[in-house]
């Protein structure tokens, strides 16, 4: 089966496999081992019965069969174990977080009653280009559900978030497109904010610490003033887990961090990340103003491997930062010609790879990474 798959704007890829996924999980998976995708995520797929619109895939037999592209959306996580599944448990995203809002936005389904009505007036629409005279109910049933989705990816959604969303909206049901407007959703984004600012109201007041510690600014703020967050930003501040104190949190995560094996950690994130940064290093070495990229991606050609991989996405992250001086952050040993305090010397902070034979752009052979904070090592594998 040949996949095309749209990770982001900018990167887009091409993926074979053998076997077909009998579960949208089983996909999940594949994913995630053969394009190194991490976090949570949802899928949706061009669908031949809609000329090829996006839509979300909830079953994999919906999937064609021998070809098909497919859109990662990614999501916030939410731990079964951590958080509650009550309104005021819920994992909010920030707009500093890295989840991407989904664009296209998937639009929910509404209550069957007001699905029934859309239907039929999307039916007329068609026929006759009538919109909907919306009774006050619909409407609300509309908002609702449109604020409560919204909230759970950001509650402070920026001002294109809300644009995303009314499109959409009104893609998919063309009946409630204003009368007389040219694109057809402006009373629809103004009514959203409004319900929207409702329900952190809501949530504020039934204890929810991301909305509460937002709120605190200006002439609001009885307690303690909060930092102010930059322009665009938001501050973070999740829920407790119910039943949990500050201290069991943070005893928790002292307990994470001190058990964690950072080694591994580190390795996993850069399996994750080396495909795009190697991408990204082939676009650059194109314009000709980064030779010492095209000469590690050359390297890497003559020998594929994972190991090789890792170091060129390492070795090459100096070189694409524009104005760094690789010497400053990456550092050769050769084991039969270097001493380590010669090749320490002045080192602030950096990495120190050793290696034994022949080298060009990077070694043939590495057998050791250590990491160097003020000309000692700190790390080492």
């Amino acid at each position: 089966m040949l996949l095309r798959v749209i990770v982001s704007q900018n990167d887009i890829r091409r993926l074979r496999i053998e076997n077909i996924p009998t579960s949208i999980e089983g996909l999940n998976q594949e994913l995630r081992t053969n394009l190194g995708l991490t976090g949570g995520f949802i899928l949706q797929f061009e669908d031949p019965d809609f000329n090829n619109q996006l839509c979300n895939l909830t079953d994999i037999k919906d999937l064609p069969v021998e070809r098909a592209t497919l859109k990662v959306l990614f999501t916030a996580d939410v731990g079964v174990s951590d958080f509650t599944l009550d309104t005021c448990s819920l994992t909010w995203v920030s707009s500093g977080d890295s989840v991407e809002w989904p664009n296209p936005f998937p639009v929910p389904q509404f209550s069957l009653d007001v699905e029934l009505l859309l239907t039929q007036a999307n039916l007329r629409h068609a026929k006759d280009g009538s919109v909907m005279v919306i009774p006050k109910g619909v409407k609300t049933d509309i908002l609702d559900t449109l604020a409560d989705v919204m909230s759970k990816i950001s509650a402070f959604p920026e001002k294109r978030h809300y644009e995303t969303v009314v499109k959409a909206l009104v893609e998919k049901h063309p009946s409630l497109k204003d009368p007389g407007s040219e694109k057809g959703w402006h009373s629809w984004f103004y009514s959203l904010k409004f319900k929207l600012g409702n329900y952190r109201q809501k949530l504020s007041a039934a204890g929810c610490h991301e909305v509460v510690v937002n709120k605190l600014k200006g002439v609001e703020a009885k307690g303690s003033r909060n930092k102010k967050s930059k322009k665009g930003e938001v501050n973070y501040f999740p829920d407790l887990p119910e039943g949990q104190s500050t201290d069991d949190m943070e005893e928790k995560q002292f307990q994470r961090i001190v058990t964690t094996d950072l080694l591994s950690s580190f390795l996993d994130g850069l399996d994750g990340l080396a495909p795009r940064l190697l991408e990204v290093y082939k676009g650059a070495s194109r314009t000709g103003k980064k030779q010492a990229l095209k000469s590690i991606l050359d390297c890497l050609e003559k020998d594929d491997t994972n190991e090789r991989r890792r170091t060129a996405a390492l070795f090459g992250l100096s070189h694409y930062m524009s104005g760094e001086n690789q010497a400053n952050v990456i550092r050769m040993c050769d084991a039969h010609g270097d001493t380590l305090e010669e090749v320490m010397k002045g080192m602030q902070v950096g990495l120190l790879i050793g290696y034994k034979g022949e080298r060009d752009a990077f070694p043939q052979q590495i057998f050791n990474v250590a990491v160097v904070v003020e000309e000692t090592i700190v790390l080492t594998t």
